[in-house]
């Protein structure tokens, strides 16, 4: 008769602890790619509202430079449901009325804002050349 000899190889126990390592090492790594992955997006909402925001303030000082105090403008289609308000206000008054506040707040589709104050001097008449009536 014929002794039946036992295959070497990997015992369920073994298996088990090798499926649970593995198991902890995936689920590591998972949540460390869902955090780069919301970092990331987080990163990207934060430079588009830079970006905005720094394109608003050229077009609102532009706006106050030519006289116009208050308005409020979009991005156009690219950036849909964003806009844009802006104010000048008068700082010292009667003093000095070309030294003005230029408040810009930029708004997000979600209805999220962002506020910023620039201060400026001048207005259309302070950028033109008075003895020859042309913009400088």
């Amino acid at each position: 008769m014929r002794r039946i000899t036992r295959s070497h190889g990997f015992t369920l126990m073994e298996v088990l602890i090798a499926l649970a390592v593995l198991g902890t090492a995936m689920t590591v790594l998972l949540m460390a790619h869902n955090s780069t992955l919301n970092l990331v997006a987080s990163t990207q909402d934060d430079v588009t509202v830079r970006m905005l925001l720094q394109r608003a303030l050229g077009e609102a000082e532009l706006e106050a430079m030519a006289g116009n105090d208050a308005g409020e403008k979009d991005f156009g289609k690219r950036y849909e449901g964003w806009s844009y308000t802006f104010e000048a206000t008068p700082i010292l008054g009667e003093e000095l009325p070309e030294y003005r506040n230029l408040a810009v707040t930029v708004r997000d589709p979600g209805g999220r804002e962002w506020r910023y104050n620039l201060f400026v001097y001048g207005s259309a008449s302070a950028w033109s050349d008075e003895n020859t009536g042309t913009n400088r």
